[in-house]
């Protein structure tokens, strides 16, 4: 980002006032712009903000509505804000500078002046003004490099963690991929959760830390190619608290909003939405949105990728796990968004396999954006209370279906019958099974009908 480039001057001034003065004494070294009154002058500023240098207002009457702004306009841009130096009359008691001051002039030029003086003055204004604009560029490049640098140590600290599990190899890429897209259609189809693109792209970038507590986890029980013991389970689970305390030891190497993200990922990504997950038993939003998302990526690679316990199941079953909470309950919000993204995950389950090579594919840490929290309710959350409200009405099993995917997602189930048929089976087997156990014999022709679409 370089240094934008200052060459005009904006003159406000009414009748009587001293701009054709100003104008003469600057023509020369800078663009003129001119201006009748303080409204006029701010429209100016805001159409050319980009070039103007410093703006001189030599104006009898000022109203404080108009002062403002002219003021908001010189201010629009924090980084590059605009000088205001205002001149009043010899005869004054005070009061008339402290008022010039008050309502945001960065100079007062109490008249009679001089030409020279007057050059000199705003050349050292404007030179400030330069002055700080260069340091803030250099600011920003700094902790900008400062950011790329933390999270090349971040991510190879996660590499570490990766490779002495059973983890593969680009699960960590694989991880902030999965993350940033899911993210992505949660902010569109649920904007209560306020989240920001800048949002998503910092919890992109804190996903890569979800397993850093993995470091203090013995080998024996992290790479344990069979069913953990109920003890070595409760060891496992400290990864998460270990996780949490290790981030806050990073304090100083990164922003504080990615940290902090980076913390409630580490901490909570095993929560679930029913209260049966880890450490804490959190349910529902007392998860955060960050973890909760995390948690779905999470569990969506470990089940297609392969294991030393487990050979990787298909993007489809996979889906359907988690639609069908076999991996733990999540967010009925969040599922709805795992419908829309599926294809997607599947895609970038392919293109980011072990054996890529991510070179150049590093995703930045930009600034902190807003919190997220916020509750307020959309038309699509109100839609789908609605729609959980008539299920519970009609107590009746609802199977969606998705029959070009070979997905299907039990929506609401009140029979227990149907529990193990449903979950543990892919819909083409479990349809046979549920003929025989409650349909009524004239509905067994409608699932001989899916079951040929299927084949």
């Amino acid at each position: 980002m370089g240094v934008k480039l200052k060459d005009t001057l904006l003159l406000v001034g009414d009748e009587g006032s001293d701009r054709p003065i100003f104008r003469e004494i600057f023509k020369d070294n800078f663009n003129i712009l001119e201006a009748e009154n303080l409204p006029q002058a701010a429209l100016l500023l805001k159409q050319n903000d980009t070039c103007i240098a410093a703006v001189l207002i030599d104006m009898e009457q000022l109203k404080d509505e108009d002062i403002k702004l002219i003021n908001s306009a010189a201010h629009q841009n924090e980084d590059d804000e605009i000088p205001i130096i205002s001149f009043i009359p010899h005869a004054s008691d005070g009061k008339r500078e402290e008022l010039a001051f008050l309502h945001g002039a960065r100079d007062v030029v109490v008249k009679p002046y001089t030409p020279d003086s007057l050059r000199r003055r705003l050349e050292i204004i404007i030179n400030l003004y330069l002055h700080k604009q260069q340091l803030q560029t250099l600011v920003t490049k700094q902790a900008e490099t400062i950011r790329n640098t933390n999270q090349v140590m971040l991510d190879a600290m996660s590499t570490i963690i990766e490779h002495r599990s059973t983890e593969s190899g680009n699960h960590v890429l694989r991880i902030r991929r999965f993350t940033k897209i899911l993210l992505e259609d949660v902010a569109n189809t649920y904007p209560e959760y306020a989240l920001t693109q800048q949002d998503i792209d910092i919890i992109t970038s804190a996903a890569a830390l979800h397993d850093i507590g993995k470091i203090s986890i013995p080998d024996d029980i992290l790479n344990k190619p069979g069913k953990l013991t109920d003890e070595e389970f409760e060891i496992m689970k400290t990864h998460t608290t270990i996780g949490s305390e290790l981030i806050q030891q990073l304090t100083g190497m990164g922003d504080a909003d990615f940290l902090r993200y980076a913390y409630n990922i580490a901490l909570y990504h095993h929560e679930r939405w029913d209260g049966n997950g880890y450490p804490f038993g959190l349910s529902e939003d007392e998860i955060p949105i960050c973890a909760q998302v995390v948690g779905i990526a999470d569990v969506f690679d470990a089940l297609t990728t392969p294991r030393v316990y487990k050979e990787a199941y298909s993007h489809e079953q996979a889906i359907n796990m988690i639609l069908n909470d076999e991996c733990g309950k999540f967010s009925p919000r969040l599922l709805e968004c795992v419908k829309h993204v599926r294809s997607t995950f599947a895609a970038l389950a392919t293109q980011y396999a072990d054996g890529y090579s991510p070179k150049d594919d590093s995703i930045s840490i930009p600034l902190p954006g807003p919190a997220w929290e916020n509750t307020r309710l959309n038309t699509s959350q109100l839609s789908y209370i609605k729609y959980q409200t008539i299920l519970h009405y009609l107590n009746d099993t609802v199977v969606e279906l998705d029959l070009d995917k070979g997905l299907h997602h039990i929506v609401y189930n009140p029979n227990p019958d149907f529990d193990s048929v449903l979950s543990n089976a892919p819909f083409q087997n479990a349809s046979d099974l549920l003929k025989y156990i409650t349909l009524h014999p004239d509905d067994i022709s409608i699932i001989d009908d899916i079951d040929k679409l299927f084949s």
